[in-house]
Formats: structure tokens, C-alpha cells, sequence
């Protein structure tokens, strides 16, 4: 073993931690604007009530203030459109997207100007959310409707909790006991800049309890 020296931030959270899930979270603003952005920074954290979190990058360090309605297209303190909607409206779709939505997934990532409908330019499609106000996107196999219930400022980035109010789950990615199976969901992952990986082989394991 040797002592790796901190380097990039790449090596040393995001290549240590790979390959993580990539989940297109839906929001939309107060005038009706719905946004998408794919995020792999995310973890349940709670059984009861379901919690999730994720992790958002803003271009604004304080989650005080939200954001400042002055600003335009061109500040450098412009906050994230997902991050900007969340201040408004209080809630987000987490969209888990399959490996055949790649390059949906890599437009919606490009840098669109506040208010361009990232879901219409992918080529994907929304339906309407049953308890929130952010829609969830027709092609993905699982969509969880989530309520935010605390956001915490690690200075640069934000740590978004939600409270799962509804869950969507396409009947094929359920086994007969009605349980999700995330290799019928063939997840896309995303181990570091342009490489991305598909589920592979398995192994199952008896375990005395499953508390990991």
C-alpha cells in the first residue's frame, strides 16, 4: 500500500467511489420551468420515513439566501438551476435511468441556460408526479417523488435531504414478490469523467442479516 498524495478532488472521492448509480432529478421553478440534471452523489440514509440524500454543487457558497433574482446568465454566482428550483418549490423527482438512457443522460448535462427544458431537448418525456410538483420522466424504471426535509451547507456544496412521499416502479424490474430488482433495472453508472458502466456479474450470498 502507498500513501496517495490529496490530488484531485476526481481522485479522491470520485475514483475511490465508483461505480455509483446515476439518477436524473426533476424539479421545476415557480413559473412552471422543469429542469433535469443527472447527479451520482446520492444515498438513502433512512428507512423510516424513506430518506434520501444528494449532493448538489452551487455556484452561490450560502444556502441562507437562495438565490438573488438580480442575477443573470452571465454572474458567476449564478446557482444551479436544480438548486435554484429547490429554494422555490421544495421538491424533486430522483429519476434512476437505465443504461439504453446514456445519451439522454449526456444532454441533459450540457450547460443550458436557466429555464431550457433539459427533458424535451433529451428527447425524453414527463409525466405528472402524484403528490409533488415536479414531474418524473416517462422512460425511467424508477422514479421516487420526494419532499425536501433539510438542506445542509458544506460550503460549496449542499446536501439535499428528502422525505420519499410515492414511489413509481415499472412491473418489469419487480420480482413476483413484488420487490425491486435492480438488475432487471440495468442501471447506468458513472465511475469517473467519461467512463460509465452497466451492471455486470453477480454473487449471491446467505448473510445471518442484511444490515449493509
Amino acid at each position: 500500500m502507498v500513501a496517495l498524495p490529496p490530488g484531485t478532488r476526481e481522485t479522491n472521492i470520485t475514483r475511490l467511489i465508483a461505480p455509483r448509480p446515476i439518477a436524473l432529478i426533476s424539479t421545476v421553478s415557480t413559473d412552471g420551468a422543469v429542469n433535469a440534471a443527472p447527479f451520482s452523489f446520492f444515498t438513502p440514509v433512512r428507512y423510516s420515513p424513506p430518506t434520501l440524500c444528494f449532493s448538489i454543487g452551487t455556484k452561490k457558497h450560502s444556502s441562507q439566501h437562495g438565490y438573488q433574482p438580480g442575477l443573470t446568465e452571465e454572474s458567476p454566482d449564478l446557482p444551479k438551476d436544480t438548486w435554484r428550483n429547490l429554494c422555490d418549490t421544495n421538491d424533486f423527482v430522483m429519476n434512476f435511468v437505465s443504461a439504453d438512457l446514456l445519451e439522454a443522460v449526456i444532454v441533459t448535462n450540457k450547460r443550458w441556460p436557466y429555464g431550457v427544458d433539459e427533458i424535451a431537448k433529451s428527447g425524453l418525456g414527463v409525466e405528472a408526479s402524484t403528490k409533488i410538483k415536479a414531474p418524473r420522466i416517462r422512460e425511467a424504471k424508477l422514479a421516487l417523488e420526494c419532499v425536501v426535509a433539510k438542506t445542509v451547507d458544506l460550503g460549496g456544496q449542499i446536501v439535499v435531504f428528502g422525505d420519499v412521499v410515492q414511489v413509481h416502479a415499472d412491473p418489469q424490474i419487480l420480482d413476483e414478490d413484488g420487490k425491486v430488482n435492480c438488475l432487471k433495472a440495468d442501471p447506468l453508472m458513472h465511475c469517473f469523467e467519461d467512463l460509465f458502466v452497466k451492471m455486470g456479474d453477480s454473487i449471491r450470498r446467505t448473510l445471518d442479516r442484511y444490515n449493509f
